[in-house]
């Protein structure tokens, strides 16, 4: 597929991907649940979108958000809809509560059972401010800054220092390599040479396997894996 997204659940070490489909025009709406063994079809699940971004939750539940729908022949609009996908069934969450962004990124900040998810808000002159959902709904993230207002980057949660990664995406015409580092209070764009060639619509994920090992031996790094390409954010 393009123009989908993928999650992995820490309970089950389950895969999921959800997104639009682009085989001779045809798109989907499932939920395909990687088992280890093999891809499982789970029940249809929102209006067909592109560039929705999925996140899933220290107990398993898998959430939806956003993304564009097509209105034409080469046009689209924005979601800002919530769902969140656990047991099999589907429901929407808090409808109409996030901000309106063109793109967005997401992932699950399992220390705090929050989804955070980022995204430039449309207009003239957009901005890039952390979004959360938690217990208490929609709120957003108070900073002294923001990371530049990039498309099609994404986000991941470091669950060694407490801090989530935002990487790449497109600044105007031209792909990014920056990488900006949010501790829970402020962003901070990451010091350091930037080895990793700039790209969009990439992947980003935590190693936890590596973290287990650095525990053992007592290295401190956070290991990330983005798009066939690996790097390491040393403290």
């Amino acid at each position: 597929r393009l123009q989908g997204d993928w999650s992995s659940d820490v309970c089950s070490s389950d895969l999921f991907a959800h997104g639009k489909v682009e085989l001779f025009g045809g798109a989907d709406n499932a939920l395909w649940e990687w088992d280890g063994c093999e891809w499982i079809l789970g029940n249809s699940g929102p209006s067909t979108r592109a560039q929705c971004r999925i996140a899933t939750d220290a107990n398993g539940s898998t959430y939806v958000l956003g993304g564009q729908q097509e209105t034409g022949f080469l046009s689209s609009r924005a979601l800002s809809d919530l769902w969140q996908y656990d047991l099999g069934q589907w429901r929407q969450l808090k409808p109409d509560e996030a901000p309106l962004r063109s793109t967005v990124a997401a992932t699950y900040d399992e220390d705090h059972n929050a989804l955070l998810t980022i995204g430039p808000t449309e207009g003239f002159t957009p901005t890039m401010r952390l979004q959360i959902y938690d217990d208490h709904g929609w709120r957003e993230a108070s900073s002294g800054g923001e990371p530049v207002p990039s498309n099609f980057t994404r986000l991941c949660y470091d669950a060694e220092h407490a801090n989530t990664i935002l990487f790449g995406g497109l600044n105007g015409f031209f792909p990014s390599n920056g990488t900006w580092i949010w501790n829970g209070k402020d962003w901070t764009a990451a010091a350091g040479p930037a080895v990793v060639p700039p790209r969009f619509e990439h992947g980003l994920c935590f190693d936890r396997i590596r973290r287990q090992d650095r525990k053992s031996t007592r290295l401190n790094s956070s290991h990330l894996v983005i798009s066939y390409a690996v790097f390491c954010l040393k403290k």
